[in-house]
């Protein structure tokens, strides 16, 4: 039977007795990056090293990186080399994210190599790290988790005996491992389940919804016919205006009674309000609003990353940012286009008219070029109400699915955290 001692640690009040507490320093050798100036390619080009940025700590081992650097890089920064085998951790920017690298590398300054030593199992402290240094880490105003040398020295790890570390990384990898799988097929469901949903609808808004009806060539790309009595419209006929302040940057401060609204808000058919929002002043805000004026039920379709988005205008209090075009929809119901936009053919098109080779972006000279097929008005709201009740479905599903991984991934985290402070026999 275990038995515990006291820690006088506000996150972690008791430990089994065989455990120590120790500061990080006085348990890890590690090494931090650099970063040679982007400026100079010679530092980049044709580089033959490894230098492992936040960008590659995708997995739990890493070994190619995205970016090499060269001698000279090395040499002008007096970069030290980290074995392979280290354990890689981020601690800027993107904090918690860790990795193996199975080849000897460089890092940039954002994160510390945990080097290999006797008395470590790298294996248990890929587990234990997050744990211990969440509880560790000081927060900013906006409550961001911040690390510094100094605050990163002085962490108060809780160390295990060799043995006990090896034990509780074998028991970890083993549950990890069958929870990854579980949530790894969960997620291949949501992904048939997505692809049936924009089944459903890119048939509702080419075909119809009604059986055996009279069809016509539509001369679109992914369609070819249509039901007989549907128009092909061009939308260029709908476009009013585009959000386009290329030629200055809006004034931005940290919080005003004036929301900008960024292509990143701009998401499955809302306007999201959760997302990060960022705020102008009041005099920008009125020149936004005297060049681009946001009236209710207006369609908002974005023409760079994230691209291809698009919503309906509920409120109109707003500002919006750049290089977001603006539609006012006549003979056709605002939800119903929305529907379209986001079907298979639409998006299909957007895709081949799009252009840029690292961020794809939409030209304002290739609006002509998109369509809508469109019924009645009358066909419309049936087809809108059948698309309501079946990716309705769809959704249910979906949201079924997500609060399962949800569920399970937090049981992981709490697994993991009692394992790796004791709370646990293993």
């Amino acid at each position: 039977m275990t038995t515990f001692k006291d820690t006088n640690i506000k996150w972690l009040p008791k430990i089994p007795n065989d455990w120590e507490i120790k500061k990080l320093k006085y348990i890890f050798t590690y090494i931090t990056g650099a970063t040679p100036s982007s400026w100079k390619s010679e530092y980049y080009n044709w580089g033959k090293h490894n230098w492992i940025t936040i960008s590659d700590l995708d997995w739990k081992y890493t070994w190619k990186s995205k970016n090499t650097l060269t001698d000279k890089a090395v040499q002008d920064s007096n970069m030290k080399i980290v074995p392979k085998w280290s354990l890689l951790y981020s601690f800027k920017l993107s904090v918690w994210q860790m990795s193996f690298v199975s080849e000897d590398t460089y890092t940039n300054e954002a994160i510390f190599a945990v080097l290999e030593k006797d008395w470590l199992n790298l294996n248990f402290w890929y587990y234990a790290l997050w744990s211990y240094f969440i509880s560790n880490a000081n927060e900013n105003i906006y409550w961001a988790k911040i690390f510094n040398q100094f605050v990163i020295d002085n962490w108060f790890l809780i160390m295990p005996t060799l043995d006990t570390q090896t034990s509780i990384a074998n028991f970890l990898d083993n549950k990890t491992d069958k929870i990854s799988t579980f949530i790894k097929n969960k997620k291949e469901t949501i992904k048939l389940l997505q692809e049936q949903k924009q089944a459903i609808i890119h048939k509702a808004v080419t075909k119809g919804i009604e059986e055996w009806v009279k069809m016509k060539d539509s001369w679109i790309e992914l369609i070819w016919s249509i039901p007989y009595n549907w128009k092909v419209i061009p939308f260029s006929k709908y476009f009013i205006s585009l959000v386009d302040y290329r030629w200055k940057t809006p004034e931005k401060v940290i919080e005003s009674d004036y929301i900008l609204i960024t292509t990143k808000n701009i998401k499955w058919g809302i306007i999201d309000y959760s997302l990060w929002l960022e705020y102008i002043t009041k005099d920008w805000f009125n020149i936004s609003r005297s060049r681009w004026l946001p009236e209710y039920n207006d369609i908002v379709f974005t023409m760079e990353a994230p691209l291809w988005e698009c919503a309906i205008i509920k409120d109109n209090s707003v500002a919006f940012w750049q290089r977001i075009i603006k539609l006012r929809l006549k003979d056709i119901d605002s939800n119903y286009a929305i529907y379209s936009m986001r079907s298979l053919y639409f998006q299909t098109i957007l895709h081949k008219e799009s252009t840029g080779s690292t961020v794809l972006w939409l030209k304002s000279s290739k609006i002509h070029k998109l369509k809508f097929v469109l019924p009645w008005i009358k066909e419309q709201k049936n087809i809108l109400k059948y698309l309501d009740k079946e990716t309705n479905l769809v959704d249910t599903a979906i949201t079924k699915i997500e609060s399962e991984i949800k569920l399970i991934e937090e049981y992981k985290d709490s697994l993991i955290y009692n394992a790796v402070t004791g709370k646990i026999n293993i």
